[in-house]
């Protein structure tokens, strides 16, 4: 009987520039038992500054791409840096338990999700873990009204992990609660980091609430949801079981 290994959770860290994803993941890095973790870094800029800081506390295997943007143009850089570290995993080198990917400031997770998921050779060792964004309450509001990438990611996330309310206080990070869960009703928002390490290891009370199946269940009723900044969603119903092949197409050419 052959063992088949258990396929890897691929998560997802978004959020604005200056948000604190690199820190949060740092941190994590430091804890007992996160050897296990590879970790792909995306930066738009030539140095590596958050590598660096990562590297200064991290067990686990660092990926850097500096060459723009993972969800325009260079795409594939993505899936081969994923296929080395799976590569490498199984032939003997550091095992790995998960993979996090740190998306720059101006990325949209979507394409990013998309390439792990509908990649022919990753898509047997590894699963969608969900994307956890990073909110700034001090300054992430004006950031929206110039950049509404932001709005994507929000309304992609599993959870929002709302930073610096130490900055803002506490009126303000109220109302970064309510505008979070108006962007995306079925995300859990948090001011927690430890909710937030516990989402990223696979340990907390959102593990499995990544996908589909959590938006196209409770949230299927949810009639007050608002839609913002060209974000929309429709659902399409099937009743039989459908050719794959046909709905990865389909899906790629939408």
């Amino acid at each position: 009987m052959v063992s088949v290994p258990p396929r890897l959770p691929v998560i997802v860290v978004t959020g604005y520039l200056g948000s604190g994803k690199t820190t949060l993941i740092a941190d994590l890095l430091s804890a007992p038992g996160m050897q296990g973790s590879a970790v792909i870094v995306n930066e738009l800029a030539e140095v590596g500054i958050d590598k660096s800081v990562i590297d200064n506390s991290a067990e686990g295997e660092v990926v850097l791409l500096s060459n723009g943007c993972l969800c325009c143009g260079r795409g594939a850089d993505l899936a081969v840096a994923v296929r080395q570290l799976v590569a490498r995993s199984l032939a003997g080198g550091s095992p790995i338990d998960r993979i996090l990917i740190e998306t720059s400031g101006v990325a949209d997770p979507g394409p990013i999700v998309r390439q792990i998921c509908f990649d022919p050779q990753l898509r047997s060792a590894l699963r969608y873990g969900g994307i956890l964004c990073l909110f700034d309450t001090a300054y992430g509001n004006d950031l929206l009204e110039r950049d509404p990438v932001g709005y994507r990611q929000i309304a992609l996330a599993d959870m929002v992990l709302l930073t610096k309310t130490d900055l803002s206080g506490s009126e303000k990070t109220g109302d970064s609660v309510e505008r979070m869960k108006a962007f995306n009703p079925g995300a859990v928002v948090t001011t927690d980091k430890a909710e937030a390490h516990a989402f990223l290891t696979g340990r907390g009370g959102s593990v499995g609430k990544a996908g589909s199946q959590s938006w196209l269940g409770p949230l299927g009723g949810t009639a007050d949801a608002h839609h913002v900044n060209r974000i929309g969603t429709w659902t399409v119903r099937i009743d039989s079981a459908i050719d794959w092949p046909a709905a990865e197409g389909f899906l790629r050419g939408l």
